[in-house]
């Protein structure tokens, strides 16, 4: 197993903590932009306005991302009773080229630096505010022609959907 701190400090308590469990080492570094090998399981702890196109592509098949997605608006909140508009970990799973998504929770997490983007924050941000995420199925990427209405966040080379995968 293998972890990644972006923080310097943190990676370094965390290698010392972990000394002891022989199967983990902890790695400092941007988790966006680390290359890796094909993984049955990414867990991410900071929240991301889209999953990135490389932690998709390297999963597994049957492999499962664990993932926040969380708007500039979620951290910081003034008022908590309303984090379910403003963030919520997904499981996705990989089945061959295609990902299934289903909602775990809602959450208000410290941002992913590398992984977040004023556009996708936006279409996030929009899909939030009209509510519904916990009913999403499916995650489609590149230009996937999934019509607007089936989607609960649609973007142009994204988009998490209603629609179950088979």
């Amino acid at each position: 197993m293998t972890a990644v701190e972006y923080d310097g400090a943190l990676a370094e308590r965390a290698r010392e903590n972990l000394a002891p469990v022989a199967q983990v080492s902890v790695i400092h570094g941007d988790g966006t932009s680390l290359g890796f090998d094909a993984a049955d399981a990414i867990y991410v702890n900071a929240g991301v306005t889209r999953p990135p196109d490389a932690w998709l592509d390297r999963l597994k098949d049957g492999g499962r991302l664990v993932v926040p997605l969380t708007t500039d608006r979620g951290f910081n909140a003034a008022d908590p009773s309303r984090v379910a508009e403003r963030g919520a970990f997904f499981a996705i799973k990989r089945r061959g080229t295609a990902f299934a998504a289903r909602s775990i929770s809602a959450v208000a997490i410290f941002p992913c630096v590398g992984a977040r983007d004023a556009a996708s924050e936006e279409e996030l941000a929009n899909a939030f505010n009209k509510g519904g995420w916990e009913f999403v199925r499916s995650l489609h990427r590149g230009r996937h022609g999934v019509p607007y209405e089936r989607c609960w966040l649609w973007a142009e080379d994204w988009c998490l959907a209603y629609d179950e995968v088979a």
